[in-house]
């Protein structure tokens, strides 16, 4: 595919944002959230595979179709679409607002802060358990999410959750100076191009 644009993922929909292009939709998708390895940027993978030839895989990663866990479509298979935004275009994605800095971004669409919990449970000697966690990506998902189906499926695939700010004063890891911010509250966030 030849093009001279830049190009916009709409997370949580089949559709383009009205002055885009459509270059193709299909499902988000990651490593499973019981897995090692693999990638930590998700894909958008066709709905149809094409190969150039087929060879067993062995010692391989897996991607796995990624499932809401929060909204109206828990457990459902999460949309993804590409578009061309047009020659030149940045694309910015800004967590915690709901408009685009000034009048020379234009708002592709609004969403919550996403990402997924995935962890590996290992079982050690004597009955003991272990954790191991992976950090995934932060993404913007539509304010009106989709689901690729209308049928609901197990969790083996990512897990996608709402991401809220951890603030407030005397303890690790808390944010500073954040004025506005809501205890247990999923963050807001837009996508603008230029």
């Amino acid at each position: 595919m030849t093009s001279s644009g830049t190009f916009l993922t709409r997370w949580g929909r089949k559709s383009c944002p009205a002055g885009t292009k459509w270059v193709y939709s299909g499902q988000m998708t990651g490593p499973s959230w019981r897995s090692v390895g693999g990638g930590s940027n998700y894909q958008c993978l066709p709905l149809y595979a094409e190969y150039t030839h087929y060879a067993p895989t062995a010692g391989h990663s897996s991607l796995r179709a990624a499932h809401y866990r929060f909204g109206p479509h828990p457990n459902h298979r999460i949309p993804r679409a590409v578009c061309e935004t047009g020659e030149g275009r940045s694309q910015l994605m800004i967590p915690a607002r709901i408009q685009c800095p000034s009048d020379t971004w234009k708002l592709e669409y609004r969403g919550n802060m996403v990402s997924t919990a995935e962890y590996e449970r290992h079982s050690k000697d004597f009955g003991v358990i272990s954790n191991h966690y992976f950090r995934s990506s932060y993404i913007c998902m539509d304010e009106h999410p989709e689901s690729l189906t209308s049928r609901s499926y197990g969790r083996e695939g990512p897990q996608v959750y709402l991401v809220n700010a951890a603030y407030g004063s005397g303890w690790s890891g808390a944010l500073e100076n954040t004025e506005g911010y809501r205890r247990n509250t999923a963050l807001s966030c837009v996508v603008c191009s230029k």
